[in-house]
């Protein structure tokens, strides 16, 4: 009798065993269940969220600017924050990244400080990523367009400043591309603390403080010494931004993203964005590659914000020569090619987008 009860006795401890270790095996499988529901749920929702941005702006940032200009394009990263729904994505050039773009939002949250209008909820659409080497070319931010999560794209100079008016994108069609210049010249703000002045002129003509001029301004009807002043609708010698669907930005080749040196006639490296008439080297670019461009600053405003004083290293004044800009690489000295207002293009003639 005590062998069969010893026998009874263990046999129950085995069963109480396996109760315990199968009732935690439940609990762990619910435990799990849950866990990955939530974080399915959780990456849904940002996956949304992500999907859901709708204007995505892309400026590149160096900390070698010089300090005044990089005070004002950290004030327009801030302005353009404010706009509803429009996110700005940062590429930041640095050579050894380390905590350089968490340095840039510490110095931002604390010049946001003066900003009345600014909540921290505009940090949720601030994004910035390092760039390793050198400033970004036109073709690296087309490239990099095709991969945000964005129904539209806005590639621009980081001094410019945008608000509600970039709505008008809801007019935009597949394969078209606005290009826009500013309207008027960003107010300085005290609590800015730089020096300078807004320049009055370009290249000894007239601005009005404006590079979106309408026909009514009496500078539309003056011959210019060098073409250098817009006015809607068929004069954009001077663009700083450009606006379109992001589909419209893939499947790019670097087909004219290349600087051409004309003397050698052999194609150099990608240009930079801050080339003088690399913003037409961009659009003769992608025209030649199917794409429509259309001069939109009549509907799209955007404001100007550079009272620091220029410097050489930032701002090269040697015209940029490539396969389809706005300089004929054949003239002796600088010289503009033949102007059309079409898609059509030859070795002498170049698309200038027209107004809309």
């Amino acid at each position: 009798m005590n062998g069969k009860n010893k026998k009874r006795t263990n046999m129950v401890k085995w069963i109480k065993w396996v109760k315990i270790i199968a009732f935690s095996l439940f609990i762990f499988y619910i435990l799990g269940y849950c866990y990955i529901s939530y974080t399915h749920s959780s990456n849904n929702k940002n996956h949304r969220k992500l999907r859901s941005i709708k204007y995505s702006l892309i400026t590149s940032y160096s900390f070698a600017i010089y300090h005044d200009h990089l005070q004002e394009l950290n004030y327009c990263i801030l302005r353009n924050l404010l706009v509803k729904n429009l996110h700005v994505w940062v590429l930041l050039d640095q050579a050894a990244p380390s905590r350089q773009c968490i340095e840039l939002q510490e110095h931002l949250q604390d010049m946001s400080t003066y900003m009345k209008d600014w909540t921290d909820t505009h940090w949720d659409k601030f994004h910035c990523q390092y760039r390793i080497g050198d400033q970004p070319s036109y073709y690296d931010l087309v490239e990099y367009a095709t991969t945000i999560p964005s129904e539209y794209i806005i590639i621009s100079n980081g001094d410019i400043i945008f608000d509600p008016t970039i709505e008008y994108a809801v007019n935009l069609d597949k394969g078209t591309i606005y290009a826009m210049s500013w309207s008027n010249v960003a107010s300085k703000p005290a609590w800015l603390q730089i020096d300078g002045q807004p320049e009055t002129t370009i290249r000894d003509s007239l601005t009005h403080n404006s590079m979106c001029l309408m026909p009514v301004d009496p500078i539309c009807s003056e011959i210019q010494t060098f073409f250098v002043i817009n006015c809607w609708p068929k004069r954009l010698y001077s663009i700083d931004s450009f606006l379109a669907h992001r589909e419209t930005f893939t499947h790019m080749k670097n087909l004219g993203f290349k600087e051409l040196n004309k003397r050698k006639d052999q194609y150099l490296g990608f240009y930079k964005t801050n080339r003088q008439g690399s913003e037409h080297a961009f659009v003769g670019a992608v025209v030649a590659q199917g794409r429509h461009v259309v001069n939109a600053c009549k509907h799209i405003k955007t404001s100007h914000m550079h009272y620091a004083k220029k410097t050489p290293q930032n701002h090269p004044k040697e015209p940029l020569y490539t396969k389809y800009g706005i300089y004929d690489p054949d003239a002796n000295k600088v010289r503009n090619k033949h102007i059309s207002y079409t898609d059509y293009y030859n070795k002498h003639t170049y698309p200038l987008p027209l107004g809309i």
